[in-house]
């Protein structure tokens, strides 16, 4: 059978692609699950530090995410944002991986936060390591019954669908071969057919999947942010930041260049050192900048605090650190492609292919759920 994969160009224009049938991957018994990806080459930008790991055959770990999008660790995001539950899980994991009995009281703190099993002293079943694996980290029921509190209705949201994938692939292995293969069909065919015609990642199914999947949620994303009350939203808030032309951590510093009434990096460098004071010490040098907005080199976390507190009251802390952190994670995600693709591409490339498929799937999303007028 053959499938017609629809294109968008420039003016609009639609043409089809007729494609040959691409076989879908074979599950794999959870016991076999590789839960890092090994890249054919180092991350631009990321290098060999950087680990890719897995939740689920198609989703990142948080450890991962979080890492690339904020330059922490998740433990550290757990220890800062909830230190009662980072100790909890930590005392879990140590009963777990040491066999010792855990406390009565950390049982009850660890039965607030996820069911338990009946033998909570227990190593994980192979079943279970599809959707927990040993390290903790790729766990996003977990970690939404941690966040959700503290996470907006978008980020919330995000922690939904993230759990909801890693519940569905968990159910996909108990079902009959059948079943298994009409769901694997409907879930992962669109993705397999769209990059399979990008030629970037020829058979290797796993990259393009993990890839394709979150893409979906970012896409989703941009149409709940898109709907927010703050007018800087409204336009584009994530795939704005990975228009072609300039890299996504560009976007982001024009983003602050307007809101801060900057002509050019150079200016916002002269503002940056006005308002340098004994409280935020911070100097900023123009080659800095340069280097960051062009993801030469990473920003890290301490500095883009500082520089985004020495902007304010123009800047809005909070959206425009979540926005920082989408640029990061698009940074990340271009940097994947350049680390997983067959052929060595370069940035460009890589960065109009995740336009083109996170544009596509936008509009997807909004032809779906038609969005309201403001």
């Amino acid at each position: 059978m053959t499938i017609q994969l629809e294109k968008r160009e420039r003016g609009n224009k639609v043409t089809t692609t007729d494609l040959p049938n691409v076989d879908l991957p074979q599950p794999q018994s959870a016991s076999a699950f590789d839960f890092t990806l090994h890249p054919l080459r180092p991350l631009p930008s990321f290098g060999r530090r950087q680990t890719v790991g897995l939740s689920t055959a198609v989703s990142f770990d948080p450890n991962t995410v979080i890492m690339a999008a904020t330059g922490h660790s998740l433990n550290h995001v757990v220890e800062r944002m909830d230190y009662g539950s980072y100790l909890t899980m930590r005392a879990w994991v140590r009963s777990v991986t040491s066999g010792s009995t855990m406390q009565r009281g950390t049982r009850e703190s660890l039965a607030n936060l996820m069911p338990l099993p009946e033998d909570i002293n227990r190593p994980p079943t192979a079943e279970e390591l599809l959707t927990l694996p040993n390290t903790m980290t790729g766990y996003w029921r977990l970690a939404f019954r941690m966040f959700r509190r503290g996470a907006g209705p978008t980020w919330r949201g995000l922690l939904v669908r993230l759990a909801w994938r890693d519940r569905q692939l968990h159910v996909l292995e108990g079902m009959d071969p059948e079943e298994q293969a009409a769901m694997r069909a409907k879930l992962f065919s669109g993705s397999i057919h769209y990059w399979a015609s990008s030629g970037l990642f020829n058979g290797s199914f796993r990259p393009m999947l993990v890839l394709d999947a979150t893409l979906q949620h970012l896409a989703w994303a941009d149409v709940q942010l898109s709907r927010s009350q703050h007018s800087v939203l409204r336009t584009d808030p994530i795939v704005g930041l990975v228009q072609p032309g300039k890299a996504p951590m560009r976007h982001w510093f024009d983003r602050i260049l307007g809101l801060t009434g900057t002509q050019n990096l150079a200016g916002l460098c002269d503002l940056l050192a006005e308002r340098a004071d004994k409280a935020n010490p911070r100097t900023f040098t123009h080659l800095e900048l340069k280097q960051w907005a062009t993801a030469q080199k990473l920003m890290p976390p301490g500095p883009a605090h500082q520089l985004l507190a020495a902007c304010c009251p123009e800047v809005d802390f909070h959206r425009e650190r979540t926005q920082l952190w989408a640029a990061r994670w698009l940074t990340f995600l271009i940097c994947y492609v350049q680390g997983f693709s067959t052929d060595p591409v370069t940035k460009t490339v890589a960065q109009a292919a995740i336009n083109e498929r996170l544009t596509s799937l936008r509009d997807e999303f909004l032809t779906a759920a038609p969005m309201k007028a403001a």
